[in-house]
């Protein structure tokens, strides 16, 4: 029979305990292996399919993530190898301005990925007192006003300056 826990502090407390020793050796050579069978199982279909086709199936489990991180990452690279800047649009006249809005864009996705991992959330609803309380005991951060507006403003950039992300 499982052991039944009054409040969540308690289920904690417990999980925290010393093991006895030979339960320790077992796990960690339990982990050990599950991590070989996982290179094995996840590690090598998973390259060979962002080999072949550029993704793969285990990055649509969180696809928003992966597109985050990899768009994030990407501008960011551009921002430190760029030689150049669109010439064609007049909002950019020296290659600074090129580099703070792609800044501004990579910023954006980043933020994103806060939000997915749940350390910030969007101030684009009224959230509740409960949901302000838990907002805090949880260390999540609303985005301020400002930067709410600088976040759209990256989607927006991104929108309108999609076919200028070369180098």
């Amino acid at each position: 029979m499982s052991k039944q826990y009054g409040t969540v502090e308690e289920l904690v407390a417990d999980l925290h305990k010393k093991l006895p020793w030979w339960k320790d050796v077992y796990y960690y050579w339990y982990r050990k292996l599950y991590n070989i069978r996982d290179f094995f199982v996840l590690g090598i279909p998973t390259a060979w399919q962002r080999a072949r086709r550029g993704w793969a199936k285990s990055d649509t489990w969180s696809l928003d993530y992966y597109l985050a991180k990899t768009i994030s990452d990407s501008i960011d690279h551009l921002i430190e190898n760029m030689h150049g800047f669109p010439a064609n649009q007049d909002q950019f006249k020296t290659l600074d301005d090129w580099k703070e809005a792609l800044e501004n864009i990579s910023w954006t996705f980043k933020q994103s990925i806060l939000c997915i991992e749940g350390e910030a959330v969007l101030p684009d609803q009224e959230y509740s007192n409960s949901m302000s309380d838990f907002f805090k005991k949880y260390d999540m951060r609303v985005l301020s006003e400002e930067e709410y507006k600088r976040y759209l403003k990256g989607w927006e950039l991104f929108q309108k300056y999609f076919f200028s992300l070369w180098d």
